[in-house]
This record gives C-alpha cells, structure tokens and sequence, in this order.
C-alpha cells in the first residue's frame, strides 16, 4: 500500500488507491465485487465489501504507525516517515546494500545497473520483470510501451554482460488489453513483440519456451469468473535466449524422476526380451541398454524433463513473511518460488558461474544461487525490497559500498 500510495505521488482518494492495489495484487473481481451485510454492532448493519474494509484496516494500522496520514476526507497520504521507507532509485544512482559470502545486493534503477554490468561476466541473467497494466491506470506502473522499451533498453547492456555462451530467462505473464480500446476480451502481444524485439534487435538467440503451471493461481479476470467466456489460465511463459546459438546448458542437472507408466513401460520389454539400441534415429546416444539394467536393479529412473513446470507458490516464503513483518518492511506482490530458480540456475550455470537479476525483488534468485555455490549479483529499484531480501540470509554485511 505505501509503494502504491508513493508512486500515485504521495496523495489520492481512496477509491484510486484501492484500484490500484487491486490491479497490482490482481485481485479478482468476484473478491472486489463482493458486497454483502456486516454487522457494526450499535451502528448496526451495512453492506460493505471484505477486502475493501482490509485494505481499510491496513490503512488505519499504517496511519496508527505514522506511515500514512489523514489528508481530509476520503483522501489518504504518505507521511514522511512512510515515504522514507519506501525509496526508489532514481537513474543514475547505484549502491550496494549488503553482501553475502558468494553476492551482493544493488539498489539501482534497471537501466542503471545494466550500463554498470561488466562485460562478458554474467553466465546467466534469470528474472520476473513488471508487466505492464494494460487498463488505463499507470500509478507508477508500466504501460504496454514502457516496459518494452525498458527491457529491449536494458537488454543491449545484459548482451554485453553474458559470457560468450550465457543465457537470459524472462519470466513473463499474459495481460488483457483494455476493453474500452478492443471492446472484448483480448489478449496483449507484448510478450511476443518483446521476444521479436529481442532477436531481431539485440540480437539475441530464441533458444526454447517452458511453460510454468502455478496450481495455486486463482481466476485472474471478470472474463473468467463473471462472464465465463474465457478459461482460467494458470500458466506463465519462460523465455530462453542465448549471447551465441549454443548457450551453455546441461539437463543431467534437472533429470527428475520417471512416470511410473515410463518404468513400466521398461520392465514389459525386458520381460518380452526386447533389445533396445544404443544409437538413435538421429545417431545420438540413446543409453537405453543402461536404462534397462537400471530399472531391472531396481534402480530409480532419471529421465530429461520436459519444458512444462508444474510448481506451486503458495505458502513457500513463509518465514520471509514473518521475519518482514517483525522487521516492519513491506512484502513483495510477487514473489517467485525458489524451485523455479533452482530448475535455471542448475539447469544453465556451473558451480562459481554468477547469476544476476535484475528485478531482484524478494531475494529469491540470490538465495538459490547462494545455496548452489554460484556467484551472484541483485539489484532493485526499490530499497525496502532489498532491505527486506537480506532476511533470506543467515548474514550479511551491510553497506558495502
């Protein structure tokens, strides 16, 4: 609410506030539309929404805090100490807030902090970047335009930074383009216009697509819950892009195990005597005779896995949330479960490679490439955000630089 509050310039009604707090937390509209009768005990009964009377109460919490303050009627403000404690970076600014053993926290513009990135020293640059709002509403946020001119922008200077055999993964999600301009609902292209852009201008390699499925995503839009012309979507795309044709990659490292149907599959033919080969159509090694001997030891089966990633992100940064509240920092809207990053830093970087993100946010990418023995480098614009990232790590060394 105070990141919201101080992009919106410090001021507004509440009614735009909570409109943009609901497009920045993607609420869905069954939750903002839903009226019903609360009891006020002497004042009686009245038909209020849930959400709205939380956001209400966290208001109330905020100004109780002397985060916020009362600016007349239905207006509410960020007081100074709120907006101290929400500072963005402006361009040009850059400092590192901590460091850990193998990383170190930056908080900078985007743009920024890619022009300061050395060359051919980052083996992998793995991010969830804004995506833009797409309803009229800009609060701060980024329109369709803007954060493709801030990606393609910062994406010259990540080319520079990857090792000749480096990769960039961009977590990225679908967004409907406003009604009032297509007149039903249509999906944007910024993410295909953003991957056309990368190839074509920059000069980047198109690798592969995965497809991550978050089981826990609620209904994202009123064309799913309350006109029910649309199915839910619950998947998000990854892009892979390469410096060079042949970025470094290497599977064994996010082998996961077989179906049991595949196992099965394996123990028919073996009972039928079947010979596998050890060459396939394409003359590469299939090792399917040591896959047989595997299974009929008894062995676990490892296979490659496919590029549709099933991982849930609900309740995966429980302390996190804990140790921000206790510490009194603002949560992230968006934050990226740690077996995400894991699957592309193991899957595309070597143990000291460094991995770099440039919309750190919670911390997640350090944390993993942390734990994994890689090199790694965050930065964000935001302060609090990177303040509240070092809670991921048992210690830190503040004020490095």
């Amino acid at each position: 609410m105070l990141e919201t509050l101080h992009e919106m310039g410090g001021q507004a009604e509440a009614g735009d506030v909570i409109d943009a707090l609901n497009d920045r937390l993607n609420i869905p509209d069954h939750i903002r539309n839903d009226y019903r009768e609360m009891d006020f005990g002497k004042w009686g009964t009245r038909r209020r929404n849930p959400w709205r009377q939380t956001l209400h109460w966290v208001r109330q919490n905020a100004v109780t805090r002397g985060l916020m303050e009362k600016r007349g009627h239905g207006v509410w403000g960020l007081s100074n100490a709120g907006r101290d404690s929400l500072v963005n970076a402006e361009g040009g600014l850059i400092l590192i807030v901590y460091e850990t053993s193998h990383g170190q926290a930056i908080w900078a513009e985007a743009r920024t902090a890619a022009a300061h990135l050395q060359q051919d020293s980052v083996q992998l640059i793995f991010t969830s970047p804004p995506y833009p709002i797409l309803n009229g509403r800009k609060y701060g946020s980024f329109s369709e335009s803007e954060i493709l001119e801030l990606l393609v922008g910062c994406a010259r200077d990540w080319k520079r930074a990857l090792t000749p055999d480096g990769s960039l993964v961009l977590n990225l999600r679908d967004v409907w383009r406003p009604k009032s301009e297509t007149g039903g609902a249509v999906r944007s292209l910024y993410q295909e216009k953003l991957l056309l852009a990368l190839a074509e201008d920059v000069g980047l390699y198109f690798a592969d697509r995965f497809y991550w499925r978050n089981p826990s995503h609620s209904p994202e839009s009123c064309w799913v819950t309350v006109h029910k012309v649309r199915t839910n979507n619950d998947v998000e795309h990854l892009f892979w892009l390469g410096k060079s044709p042949t970025p470094f990659a290497n599977t064994r490292e996010v082998m996961v195990d077989a179906k049991p149907s595949t196992i099965e599959t394996y123990l028919r033919r073996g009972r039928r005597g079947v010979q596998g080969t050890t060459v396939g159509p394409s003359t590469q090694n299939t090792n399917f005779e040591e896959q047989m001997q595997a299974v009929a030891n008894g062995q676990s089966l490892k296979v490659i896995p496919r590029n549709y990633l099933e991982i849930p992100n609900s309740d995966t940064h429980r302390k996190l949330r804990e140790a921000l509240k206790a510490a009194k920092l603002p949560r992230h809207d968006a934050m990226m479960p740690e077996r995400l990053a894991e699957f592309f830093v193991r899957l595309l970087t070597r143990p000291q490679d460094c991995v770099y993100d440039p919309f750190y946010g919670s911390g997640t990418t350090g944390k993993v490439a942390e734990e994994l023995g890689r090199r790694w480098i965050g930065s964000d614009r935001s302060l609090a955000h990177v303040l509240g990232s070092a809670l991921r790590f048992p210690s830190v060394n503040y004020g490095a630089g």
